[in-house]
């Protein structure tokens, strides 16, 4: 129950019919935007969504309502008589609630009983959340409750609140899925997930949107989970879906090609990966001219492919284009944003730009701390980055602080997609070669090779072995530096990838050990394809990746090759 004559006279109304005019209007609003399913379209952060609930008890326009000229000035007439006690008092630690997307509230015009009853739940979440607890039907909450609390308190009401309406707990299980996965916890949004498909499936169908979203999310999180199997089939059944509803030219579709693009990702299926980008940005750009957080999530992974190809100012061009769209829509601090803030750090990073790289490993990092904690793999990733930015400028001591905290941290959490824990592990070895620890960075070499074996995983699989290469012949061990390094080379030659930067450092590296095993015609063959340039590149990389020692020493190789 939303509205009760307890509750109404709790806050100083006559009857509960009172109280409903009061939650109508700009709480309804506040609540549909605190529903959204889209994050662009949420409040940004915890702060604005109290800025606005404070608004509307003072009286003022609400951010949540179409800001008219009408509507400004009921609400100054408003201002001027007493204000109802009514306010939602709550600490939101996220900066994401309960979304319910835009085709929900389409639909839900066509179901319309539906419409009431989620509508007056979400009420009562917010509407009713203070220390009362008033007819039973509110949350007890004090002052320093957390988003994590709301979406427990809430998960736990849905059963009752709706025992005979499958439909609504679909809806709302696919919202709080979302939204425990922007908390970081994959586990229970897995399993409140997989609660939303069914219910989606036995209430709507197969050929449905609602069981569509519900396939995506739990794809998304699988995928956050490393489960790529299992993303993969969940972001099938909805394309499939979708296709069946005649829904190929949507924005949820356009979605899923980004979100099946993603698998390829992690996959290191990058071949596969521009098509489905590509495709999703012709589908939105066709519904939609302005910027929309689908093209922007479509241009991170061409940037990633970028990427992989060695394309940095490319992939540069292409991730400001990604924030310049996330910030023209005022997205708050979302997984694609983190992304594309990450990815903006590492390209700098490895075109030289410190002081760019350091500005978004710092950003990145502040937020991922404030938003997802200090002990997220998020943070982790961004400590990371920092970690290197430090490296570059020569300061080690700080360099290992962070590096060796990225490390306890991603290590810490039970299910890390593969790239991620690749990138932290692959920063705290660079830091090992640069103090000149080749004991240590060889052991981590090995074990990570060791991880990714049995992987098709291709292009970093290729990277793994150059690096065990690398530190294997640093310690004098030629032969198997040789055989590391020819396995590196073939898996990157199967890879389909052309990244100049991988294929020069394999090349000059399999050459320089031959020059050192007396093998001088097969290091001339290695070594003649260099160019004068490539040598000087090769030198920079090895001074911002291993320090100014590695970079001494691949000096030394120039010059040994030289004679």
């Amino acid at each position: 129950v939303a509205c009760t004559d307890d509750a109404a006279r709790h806050c100083g109304l006559e009857r509960r019919e009172r109280l409903a005019r009061t939650l109508a209007g700009e709480l309804d609003a506040i609540v549909a935007m605190a529903m959204r399913a889209e994050p662009e379209r949420r409040y940004s952060s915890a702060e604005s969504l109290a800025d606005d609930v404070q608004r509307f008890l003072k009286r003022m326009p609400v951010v949540a309502r179409p800001d008219t000229l009408g509507y400004r000035l009921r609400r100054f007439v408003a201002r001027r008589r007493a204000v109802v006690a009514i306010g939602a008092a709550a600490t939101l630690t996220g900066a994401t609630f309960l979304g319910v997307a835009i085709w929900q509230a389409r639909s839900a015009r066509a179901e319309g009983e539906r419409t009431r009853r989620i509508s007056a739940f979400m009420q009562s979440t917010l509407g009713a959340a203070d220390a009362s607890n008033v007819g039973g039907a509110g949350l007890r909450l004090g002052p320093n409750v957390t988003i994590a609390v709301l979406l427990d308190s809430t998960l736990q009401r849905i059963p009752a609140a709706f025992p005979d309406d499958p439909a609504i707990r679909a809806r709302l299980y696919t919202s709080l899925g979302s939204s425990l996965l922007s908390q970081g916890r994959l586990r229970e949004a897995a399993a409140v997930l997989d609660s939303a498909v069914r219910l989606a499936e036995e209430s709507y169908g197969t050929s449905s949107e609602t069981y569509a979203l519900a396939s995506i999310e739990a794809g998304v999180v699988a995928l956050h989970r490393n489960r790529l199997d299992d993303a993969a089939r969940f972001i099938d059944h909805a394309r499939a879906s979708l296709e069946r509803a005649g829904q190929s030219h949507s924005e949820m579709y356009a979605r899923a090609l980004v979100e099946q693009s993603s698998v390829d990702l992690v996959r290191g299926d990058y071949t596969a990966i521009a098509p489905l980008a590509n495709r999703a940005l012709a589908l939105e750009t066709a519904r939609t001219p302005g910027p929309s957080v689908v093209k922007a999530a479509a241009l991170n992974r061409l940037a990633g492919v970028a990427v992989s190809r060695g394309a940095l100012s490319s992939a540069d061009s292409l991730l400001r284009q990604s924030l310049t769209m996330l910030d023209a829509l005022h997205v708050p601090f979302t997984l694609e944003r983190i992304d594309v803030l990450s990815n903006l750090s590492l390209a700098a990073w490895a075109t030289g730009r410190i002081a760019t790289a350091d500005s978004f490993s710092q950003r990145g990092l502040r937020q991922a701390t404030l938003v997802f904690g200090a002990d997220s793999r998020e943070a982790a990733l961004f400590l990371r980055h920092s970690g290197l930015v430090r490296l570059a400028r020569g300061d080690t001591a700080t360099a290992r602080v962070q590096l060796t905290r990225a490390v306890h941290v991603i290590d810490s959490i039970p299910e890390v997609v593969a790239p991620i824990r690749h990138l932290v592990h692959d920063g705290y070895f660079s830091y090992l070669l640069a103090a000149m620890r080749l004991a240590d960075a060889d052991s981590v070499a090995a074990a990570e090779l060791s991880h990714m074996s049995g992987r098709d995983r291709g292009f970093e699989l290729a990277l793994a072995h150059f690096n065990y290469g690398y530190t294997r012949a640093m310690l004098h061990d030629l032969p198997t530096s040789e055989t590391q390094l020819r396995l590196a080379e073939a898996l990157y030659r199967s890879s389909g990838i052309v990244n100049v930067l991988a294929d020069t450092l394999i090349r000059a590296n399999l050459g320089a050990v031959y020059l050192r095993m007396g093998r001088s015609e097969e290091a001339r063959r290695y070594l003649q394809t260099l160019s004068p340039q490539q040598r000087q590149d090769i030198t920079a990389f090895a001074a911002r990746t291993h320090g100014a020692d590695s970079a001494a020493a691949a000096a030394r190789e120039r010059r040994s090759e030289g004679r």
